[in-house]
């Protein structure tokens, strides 16, 4: 379980498994979904589904604009996971969150990347 530093989270579907999300970004994204007035909360251009190659290129301009260092989505999930083992949240929640079959295999990965 979190600590107390921790936001209430609550699960939801997403593709094939749960991912937990907190109260603060279902709330943005409903907001976000009832500005598309759209079955995709973020459409391309043409109303479709957003291309992952679309999402990328998006990422690498927001990067440059705030003069950080490129990294790829992929990164962000290993800084979540740093902070919150940094601030309390014990492995076993991590891991879930992080769709991970076990907490050894968090902590494997964790330290393969030092």
């Amino acid at each position: 379980r979190c600590r107390s530093r921790c936001h209430r989270l609550f699960s939801i579907i997403v593709g094939y498994r749960a991912v937990t999300i907190s109260q603060q970004a279902i709330e943005v994204l409903k907001q976000q979904k009832e500005k598309t007035n759209d079955q995709y909360v973020f459409p391309s251009p043409n109303g479709g589904p957003i291309s992952p190659d679309s999402v990328n290129n998006m990422l690498k301009r927001v990067l440059a604009r705030a003069g950080i260092p490129k990294v790829r989505f992929h990164d962000l999930r290993h800084t979540f996971a740093t902070i919150a083992l940094q601030n309390g949240v014990d492995i076993k929640t991590v891991s879930g969150m992080l769709g991970h079959f076990s907490a050894g295999f968090t902590l494997f990965a964790a330290s393969s990347q030092r």
